[in-house]
């Protein structure tokens, strides 16, 4: 004689239904017992008897939960706009019954009033669209959407939060700098971020080929408050031969679009075969900041010569003639041609400059008398106001 059969009851998605007396759901040897229902637990129902012999499922039976409406969408819905921008706001419920009326209702500084059933169509019997458009900032509020069929009216509404947007501003100060106890194919960039307009916004990094300008990488920020990048240089495609460089373009994007983007330019790497040396990969000095800075110590330089050259002439010199009186216990000055070294971190750089004499002048042994118009007349050394075709700058990066 076979045992009775064990049965065991399953809902529509193929989930085995357990007993849970605190939840309302009963199992007894043929019958299972659902106690206030929701309609989360509407759908399908079968029962497997089982016993030594084999297993079968018995027909499904349909279970129907009747409720009121309730959104599809459970969070308050964030809505930028423009002035006077048309905006379609999208309300949808479930329910059962499906025919469902709505009613839209907007609030702004705790003024609530109802919109015009004209301004709002319904579709699908659960869907309800509502045109609106923000003529002034009063009309930057709060849009509720109400649902009601035979069973009652929704309990809670959905949600609508308009707001001004518009696209995001840049990103600022942005900064770059190889991570401490990190590989040096390692590079970060952070910068802050500049005005969301209104709404969400997301940061994203593309690095080009500064030398063809083709896109080599893209990057989404590891944080949603701020730009942060990490770039991993060894996932770089391989390089075509020219000098690796990389350009890097920066930019925020909400609902709106792209913001205005940031770039920085001529960041220059090491190329492969100075990579098996174990050292940086990375120059992250621009070439112009380097120019710069060069330039501005070679000014430096011709300002301590133009203090000293003055207090010189004022010196020696008297009524429309002036000669500089040099010390033959001096050291003789440097030739019109000389070299500038410049020390920069780990790079080091030279900066050759020449002067041309002024074919005006006359050196002697002890005195330099420079004329014009046929009248002897002290100038000022060439160094101190030079022609630009007369003034040649090179910078010679040394290995």
């Amino acid at each position: 004689m076979n045992k009775r059969p064990k049965l065991t009851p399953y809902n529509d998605k193929g989930v085995l239904v357990t007993q849970n007396m605190s939840s309302g759901i009963i199992i007894s040897t043929h019958s299972l017992v659902l106690q206030s229902v929701t309609r989360r637990q509407s759908g399908e129902y079968s029962c497997v008897a089982s016993n030594s012999r084999g297993e079968r499922s018995s027909k499904p039976v349909h279970l129907r939960v009747r409720y009121s409406p309730v959104c599809k969408e459970e969070e308050v819905t964030v809505i930028g706009a423009s002035l006077d921008e048309v905006l379609k706001v999208r309300c949808q419920v479930s329910a059962d019954p499906g025919e469902v009326t709505f009613v839209w209702q907007f609030n702004n500084s705790g003024e609530s009033f109802d919109v015009s059933p004209a301004r709002f169509a319904t579709s699908s019997g659960n869907v309800s669209e509502l045109m609106y458009t923000p003529a002034s900032q009063r009309d930057y509020g709060t849009l509720t959407c109400w649902g009601r069929n035979s069973i009652g009216r929704q309990q809670e509404p959905c949600v609508f939060q308009v707001v001004p947007a518009a696209k995001p501003g840049p990103p600022t100060n942005c900064t770059l700098r190889a991570p401490v106890n990190r590989s040096s194919e390692i590079l970060d960039v952070e910068c802050r971020p500049g005005y969301d307009g209104g709404l969400p916004q997301s940061f994203l990094l593309e690095a080009f080929d500064a030398n063809n300008m083709k896109l080599r990488l893209n990057l989404t920020s590891s944080s949603q408050e701020f730009p942060l990048f990490r770039l991993d240089l060894s996932d770089l495609p391989p390089w075509d031969g020219s000098p690796p460089a990389l350009r890097l373009v920066i930019y925020a994007q909400n609902a709106k679009g792209k913001g205005e983007k940031v770039v920085l330019e001529d960041i220059m790497l090491n190329d492969a075969e100075k990579r098996t040396d174990g050292g940086a990969n990375i120059t992250m000095l621009p070439m112009a900041a380097l120019l710069t800075g060069s330039l501005l110590t070679l000014g430096l330089g011709v300002f301590v010569i133009v203090v000293v050259t003055v207090k010189r002439r004022h010196r020696h010199c008297g009524g429309s003639h002036c000669a500089l009186q040099l010390d033959p216990k001096q050291p003789k000055p440097p030739a019109p041609g000389s070299m500038l070294e410049i020390n920069t971190g780990d790079n080091r750089y030279v900066v050759a400059y020449t002067v041309k004499q002024n074919p005006d002048c006359q050196m002697g042994a002890q005195l330099t008398v420079c004329t014009s118009s046929g009248t002897n007349d002290i100038r000022q050394p060439d160094i101190l106001n030079t022609p630009r075709d007369l003034f040649t700058l090179e910078i010679i990066p040394l290995q």
